[in-house]
């Protein structure tokens, strides 16, 4: 059996009381439009906006959990098998995310896209669900790298990897539907465009996006002859094995969490009253998966176990050597 080093979250779980019936009503409005999520009753991904969004009112909760029942199924589509027409498919549903209009009907995909950011528009601002739409668009963009690596049995190197796996995650568009329609919190543009609300919002990202790797790696494994996560790239650039690339994936991933504390700390002394509830919020992103996935049996048929600690493995103040693409995050 392969054991995962114990996670360090020092971030506070909750989940909002109507948990259930979100979830309840989020498996509906799927199969209203033709969502199929195989694997539903164990993922819950109702439950799971519950934990993003546990303050949150209940209409943007729910939306939520609609567009983590889409975002799953529509993942697993593009994964299992590999379909060849990932940039066509994916291009059709930003198209979806965008109009508001006419209703599509002709594809299920893009007609739940449209009709889950149609539900954002009637929860929140046109500037939020503009964040939300393009970070959704890099979602889908990193998709399409991801598919092509697969494709090509391309297994990326560290530097390439860091920015563009944080795309193919969803994570920051996850990070923000989560927060800005699931919490209805309205950063001032000057202060969400900043550098240092950039930062935030890409070390939460980071965070949550190497969580996901070290949940889903044996599974992934056993489905790809190529499998792309941070454990097998780590392996593959640095000629490791499995133990010692697992100890360093969690050593990068606790100098991201201890980056993305200090910012945390940072913007809720000295932004906004949004911001604040915005930095604060993020946090909920963070450890609602890691209660969530503990939860669920998403990664059930994996081997793996999972256990916490107090302590970090890596809390040093400084960038990770060789990914120059995230030194900045050090800088401000």
């Amino acid at each position: 059996m392969i054991e995962v080093p114990p996670f360090w979250c020092p971030l506070p779980i909750a989940i909002h009381p109507a948990a259930d019936q979100a979830e309840k009503d989020a498996r509906a409005w799927a199969e209203r439009y033709g969502v199929r999520l195989r694997i539903a009753d164990q993922v819950q991904p109702g439950r799971l906006g519950a934990y993003w969004a546990p303050h949150g009112t209940y209409e943007g909760m729910l939306a939520v959990g609609c567009w983590n029942f889409w975002a799953f199924a529509f993942d697993d589509h593009l994964d299992e098998p590999l379909p060849l027409d990932v940039p066509v498919t994916t291009s059709l549903v930003q198209q979806a995310v965008d109009i508001p209009s006419p209703p599509i009907t002709d594809d299920p995909w893009a007609a739940g896209a449209q009709a889950v950011f149609n539900m954002f528009r009637d929860l929140a601002t046109p500037t939020q669900v503009r964040y939300c739409a393009d970070n959704h668009r890099r979602w889908l963009h990193g998709a399409c790298w991801r598919h092509s690596n697969h494709v090509n049995r391309r297994l990326p190197p560290l530097a390439e990897y860091i920015p563009l796996r944080m795309q193919d995650a969803a994570a920051q568009a996850t990070c923000l539907i989560a927060v800005l329609i699931g919490s209805d919190i309205s950063v001032p543009e000057q202060e969400m465009d900043s550098p240092r609300v950039r930062a935030l919002l890409e070390t939460a990202s980071w965070t949550a996006t190497i969580d996901s790797d070290l949940h889903s790696f044996q599974l992934e494994d056993t489905q790809r002859p190529v499998s792309q996560h941070i454990v097998s790239v780590l392996m593959h650039e640095r000629g490791i094995g499995v133990d010692e690339a697992l100890r360093q994936s969690v050593a990068l991933r606790d100098r991201f969490m201890t980056r993305f504390l200090h910012l945390q700390q940072e913007c809720a002394r000295t932004g906004s009253s949004e911001l604040a509830r915005f930095a604060h919020t993020l946090g909920y992103v963070i450890s609602g998966y890691l209660q969530w996935a503990v939860d669920t049996s998403r990664y059930g048929q994996t081997e793996a176990t999972f256990s916490f600690t107090d302590t970090p493995r890596d809390d040093t103040p400084e960038p990770p050597p060789g990914i120059p693409s995230v030194e900045w995050l050090w800088t401000l």
